[in-house]
């Protein structure tokens, strides 16, 4: 990996950001929350000077940490989400009325109890699974480390005495 420090230093933030949206896809579709995929399709990156900026949309965000007890949802919202979940009324017709009625039911239950009841009523956390002490954190600390190792080796090897 020979070049300047920068180029260097930009392949790591590259590969650390590619393999970051590749996870959150990944533990988004494993833990079972996906409906439409906008919110997986939605994840991107960009490295301005060599930062990473995670992008995606607010799904991801309710997703990761849920609706807390005593917040309001929107019927509109939660009927776009049956829609995209294949989600039909058990004791209703499936009409536009009946699924407005569940939509409220489900809403209503939401702001009573939070999100999602196999995450103990709160998101799903995803969003943790890239922070720091993860894998992908401390893998992006060794190839930080390594990377600088090995610009230093070169520099020193070129050393005109």
């Amino acid at each position: 990996m020979s070049g300047n420090i920068d180029q260097i230093f930009n392949v790591v933030v590259r590969r650390f950001a590619d393999d970051t949206v590749k996870l959150l896809k990944a533990n988004i579709r494993k833990d079972g929350t996906v409906a439409s995929g906008s919110a997986v399709n939605s994840i991107t990156y960009t490295t301005p000077n060599n930062d990473v900026l995670l992008n995606y949309d607010n799904h991801l965000d309710i997703v990761s940490k849920g609706i807390g007890v005593g917040k309001q949802v929107r019927v509109a919202n939660i009927l776009t989400w049956m829609n995209e979940k294949g989600i039909v009324p058990r004791s209703k017709p499936n009409t536009l009325a009946g699924r407005k009625s569940t939509a409220f039911i489900i809403a209503r239950s939401m702001e009573r109890n939070g999100t999602i009841k196999r995450f103990a009523n709160k998101g799903t956390d995803v969003m943790n699974s890239i922070g720091v002490g993860t894998t992908l954190y401390n893998r992006l600390q060794d190839d930080i480390e390594e990377a600088g190792i090995e610009y230093m080796n070169e520099l020193i090897k070129n050393i005109k005495l």
